[in-house]
């Protein structure tokens, strides 16, 4: 399988990835992956967003990731159709949490530990074949859609290839 086959399985970016924001000026991320290798991507050029959280989909956060995403995948040659007529299904998640500091009593340092993922799902199985994440740390001054657009870039930079 070549790299650019592996292209639709990271369509799973819809469902999970956790992001990692450290310093000022730049913020690092970490990401990773996991892949069905036994699945045959070389067919995947069409997808639609499925199998969401109500309470992930329909928060603002949620709608400016999947916005965002639909902007990568449709860059890369992906187009969204009908749940009933995709290749693969999309799903997403994020999250937040307030990173406390331990010293003889917790305080809280205005920053918050941000993840998102993001999953590929064959439509007939339900068996996610691909599944990435991104973690970062995001402070109270940060954007939204730049946290968001920027961990995207990063997941997708070694993961996504174009539509076959």
């Amino acid at each position: 399988m070549t790299h650019g086959k592996t292209a639709p399985a990271l369509l799973a970016i819809c469902g999970v990835a956790a992001l990692v924001v450290l310093g000022c000026a730049s913020t690092r991320y970490k990401t990773g992956a996991r892949v069905d290798r036994s699945y045959d991507f070389s067919r995947i050029d069409t997808y639609a967003f499925g199998m969401l959280r109500p309470k992930t989909q329909e928060s603002e956060n949620g709608q400016i990731l999947q916005r965002l995403l639909k902007e990568r995948l449709d860059a890369r040659g992906y187009k969204e159709v009908p749940e009933g007529e995709a290749n693969v299904l999309v799903s997403y998640d994020l999250g937040s949490y307030s990173a406390a500091r331990v010293s003889g009593a917790n305080t809280f340092s205005g920053r918050q530990e941000g993840g998102l993922t993001i999953r590929v799902i064959d439509p007939g199985t339900r068996e996610t074949i691909w599944y990435g994440w991104v973690e970062t740390v995001i402070h109270s001054r940060d954007d939204v859609e730049v946290v968001v657009g920027a961990a995207l870039d990063a997941l997708f930079e070694d993961t996504i290839p174009e539509a076959s």
